[in-house]
C-alpha cells in the first residue's frame, strides 16, 4: 500500500514538472515572437526607465520605487491605442524577450496617462501602437513621467510581480 502511494505521488510530481516545463516553453515562444515582431515592426516606441534613484521628475526629484503616472502624447494629436509591455532578460534563451500587460487608449487629442509600478531596476518599456509611427527621433510621440503625479489616470497596471523583484532591465 505504502508503495502504491509513493508511486503515485511519483507520477504526478512529474506530469506536473512535465506541464510547467512545457508551459515555460510556450510563453518563451510567445516572447521571442513579440521580439522579433517589435524588431521589424514599424509600430513600437521604446521609453527607457533608469531605475529609482537615477530617474527624476521634471521638479528634479529623484524617484523611489512605486506608483507612477506615465504620459504618452502624440504630438500630431491624433487617437491612438498601445499595448504596453517591457523588454525582459531570459537567461535561458541568451537574450532577451518582450512581456506586454496592458493596453492603453489615448482621449481625442493624442494623450494617454497611465499608472504603473517603477521599481529600482532600469527598465525598458515598449508601446506597440495601433498605427505606424515616425521614428522616436524625429519627435512624433513624448513619453515621460507625467507632471502630475496626483491627477487620476485613465488606466491603473498595479506591480507586475516580476518588475518588483527588480527583472526587467
Amino acid at each position: 500500500m505504502c508503495l502504491f502511494v509513493l508511486i503515485v505521488v511519483y507520477v504526478l510530481f512529474l506530469t506536473v514538472l512535465v506541464a510547467f516545463l512545457l508551459l515555460a516553453k510556450e510563453v518563451f515562444k510567445r516572447m521571442r515572437l513579440d521580439k522579433e515582431f517589435a524588431e521589424r515592426s514599424e509600430q513600437m516606441i521604446p521609453w527607457h526607465y533608469p531605475g529609482a534613484g537615477r530617474a527624476r521628475m521634471s521638479a528634479g526629484k529623484k524617484i523611489r520605487p512605486g506608483m507612477y503616472n506615465i504620459l504618452i502624447a502624440s504630438y500630431e494629436a491624433k487617437p491612438f491605442v498601445a499595448k504596453v509591455g517591457f523588454k525582459m532578460k531570459i537567461p535561458m534563451e541568451g537574450g532577451y524577450g518582450l512581456n506586454f500587460f496592458g493596453l492603453v487608449r489615448s482621449d481625442r487629442n493624442g494623450k494617454a496617462v497611465f499608472r504603473t509600478y517603477l521599481g529600482k531596476g532600469s527598465c525598458t518599456f515598449l508601446f506597440q501602437l495601433n498605427r505606424p509611427v515616425m521614428e522616436a527621433t524625429t519627435g512624433s510621440f513624448l513619453i515621460d513621467l507625467a507632471d502630475d503625479q496626483e491627477a487620476r489616470p485613465k488606466t491603473v497596471f498595479p506591480p507586475h510581480y516580476l518588475q518588483r523583484l527588480g527583472i526587467g532591465k
